[in-house]
């Protein structure tokens, strides 16, 4: 990360909370429930089906819209509103995540079947792959020339 950049910097400390609270969230609900008994044959657990699913569509939904926002950026805005827009794509990509995640360790905590907090922590391991980086933002935006200089001096 480039310590003077005010993009990055903010992008990052949001990334990085919304990181520490679905671990701080993790940890404690396991502390309490204590299970890593992985229980796939209740045939009353319908949260079987629906956390993996929900996990696979918030992997996909997040991309998409993520993805989506970018492509609505006009190539003639200035390169403060195509920073705003990328930060807002970029929160919205993480709070699907993080929902997802936040979700998957409430189940656990509910039904003590581990393979939801393994979820969680795959999906916060995504999460945190998707760490912003001047590079990252850079290519995302598809920066160039004097907008990729601008933003590097930043």
């Amino acid at each position: 990360m480039h310590p003077n950049n005010p993009s990055l910097k903010t992008l990052s400390i949001i990334h990085l909370a919304l990181c520490s609270g679905v671990f701080i969230f993790g940890f404690i609900m396991f502390s309490k429930t204590n299970s890593t008994e992985i229980i796939l044959d209740d045939s009353n657990d319908t949260f079987k089906y629906i956390i993996p699913s929900v996990a696979i569509i918030a992997f996909f939904l997040s991309n998409f819209l993520f993805k989506s926002q970018l492509n609505s950026i006009s190539e003639n805005a200035e390169l403060k509103e195509k920073l705003v827009k990328y930060q807002s794509a970029s929160i919205v990509k993480y709070a699907i995540l993080e929902g997802t995640a936040l979700f998957s360790i409430v189940i656990y905590n509910l039904t003590s079947n581990f393979l939801y907090l393994l979820i969680a922590s795959g999906m916060l391991l995504y999460l945190i792959l998707q760490r912003p980086t001047l590079s990252k933002i850079i290519s995302d935006l598809d920066l160039k020339g004097n907008e990729k200089q601008d933003f590097e001096k930043q």
